[in-house]
């Protein structure tokens, strides 16, 4: 599938490919085996990446316990639906200080000062030995550190008030750079919730609220909103929340759902393209929209923002996704787990004990890389295969082509993605 994307460019859905459009003429004489390879570009570029010995860790996703240990039942969530998740905090699933300590040193080598660590979960918050922790990170960092807590805020209001002071009290510390603060609390929906401990998605919005009031003046401290939109989603709640807060100092992301029941229309996915677009927005991370909020916006780009080109150039005026924006394991990234590590952040690949080998492909991981590279058959004839930002295992499972609103969206972040990078790159 062809599209305009401006500058004299059109970009490919089949193959990835942007290029002039002087060039039109000979893409479209390459024979049908030509442009059954160049689609699988980005997957050699992926496999090519992975086997680099030069390759840096820029982040580290650290779970406090295990990834199923979550007390939220929220309607879209595949760990809840297929009863995985579980409230109850076990001992033998919590991260050790020690653990981690011997992960940090086995991975030295490849990380820089720069390396940010995530907490996912809400879990950090109830772990008896969080600052222990901190420390840990403190001592194998050698300059400074940045943190981001992806919190959920399924916490007891006892936890939740605990959560804020402990974020305060590390903020405080000289040695900690920058905080990013990642809350999911999805605007004008009902979809975020936890029976067990009787929260519902407007309490969680009201515990964003109060998160602005506490931290939105901290200069060390971005506070950025997920919200995903899907069937439990109400436009003109969708549209109040999100007037009231993008004058907050925070920064606004949207994403779709990705779930049989609660993904939404293509009719919906339009509206809230159309609403968000009115203002100034940027394409993030696998696929999120950033809503432009002004000097909270400017934070975030400054601490956060990939320093990794969204495409790379084959030839000169010819660029191809990098395929490291929509997958980062064996590339960038390092996922710390229940006394494990993994290069995935989920539970798609192999865990192992020693953290270099959860980094650098070898023949410990070798069946890995068949999972990140090896396409189903239905992506293999796909129109969309060669911008797809789905995750390639969980594609097996869950079919972009059975979901129209889901593969929609992928070819809006690419046009999209192809917008900014040639303003980026032609308008200076």
């Amino acid at each position: 599938m062809i599209k305009h994307v401006g500058h004299g460019y059109v970009c490919d859905t089949k193959t990835s490919l942007l290029f002039p459009e002087t060039m039109m003429d000979d893409f479209k004489a390459l024979p049908e085996n030509k442009i059954a390879q160049m689609s699988k570009l980005r997957y050699l570029r992926k496999e090519q990446q992975m086997r680099r010995r030069d390759k840096k860790l820029t982040s580290i996703k650290l779970w406090g316990y295990g990834l199923i240990t979550c007390p939220g039942t929220c309607d879209y969530c595949y760990k809840h639906l297929e009863e995985a998740s579980n409230p109850c905090i076990a001992e033998e699933q919590q991260v050790t200080p020690a653990y981690l300590d011997k992960v940090m040193k086995e991975t030295k080598e490849f990380r820089t000062d720069d390396t940010y660590i995530s907490f996912f979960g809400s879990s950090i918050f109830n772990h008896p030995q969080r600052h222990d922790i901190i420390e840990t990170l403190k001592t194998n960092n050698d300059k400074y550190l940045t943190l981001s807590f992806v919190d959920d805020m399924m916490l007891t209001e006892e936890k939740f008030k605990d959560s804020m002071c402990f974020i305060e009290e590390v903020a405080s510390d000289p040695f900690i750079k920058t905080i990013m603060l990642y809350i999911t609390l999805d605007l004008g929906s009902t979809s975020r919730n936890s029976k067990y401990l009787s929260i519902d998605n407007e309490e969680i919005i009201q515990r964003g609220k109060r998160i602005v009031d506490r931290f939105g003046t901290n200069n060390k401290v971005c506070i950025v909103f997920k919200s995903n939109f899907g069937k439990l989603t109400n436009m003109d709640k969708f549209r109040r929340d999100v007037d009231e807060f993008s004058q907050l100092p925070c920064v606004l992301m949207f994403s779709p759902v990705s779930h049989d029941v609660y993904e939404p229309t293509v009719e919906m996915m339009d509206e809230i393209i159309a609403y968000i677009g009115e203002r100034k927005t940027h394409v993030m991370f696998r696929g999120e929209i950033l809503l432009n909020t002004g000097e909270a916006s400017k934070r975030f780009f400054e601490a956060f923002k990939s320093t990794e080109p969204q495409m790379m150039e084959l030839t000169n005026g010819v660029f191809c996704d990098n395929a490291i924006i929509t997958c980062q394991a064996y590339s960038t990234m390092l996922s710390v787990r229940n006394n494990t590590t993994s290069a995935c952040c989920y539970d798609y690949l192999s865990e192992n004990e020693n953290g270099k080998d959860s980094f650098v492909l070898s023949e410990v991981n070798e069946a890995d890389k068949d999972k990140l590279v090896t396409l189903p058959e239905h992506c293999l004839v796909c129109d969309n295969v060669g911008v797809c930002g789905q995750c390639v295992p969980r594609r097996a499972v869950y079919k972009c082509t059975e979901h129209p609103a889901l593969m929609y969206w992928e070819t809006y972040i690419w046009e999209r993605r192809c917008r900014e990078y040639l303003d980026g790159v032609l308008d200076k």
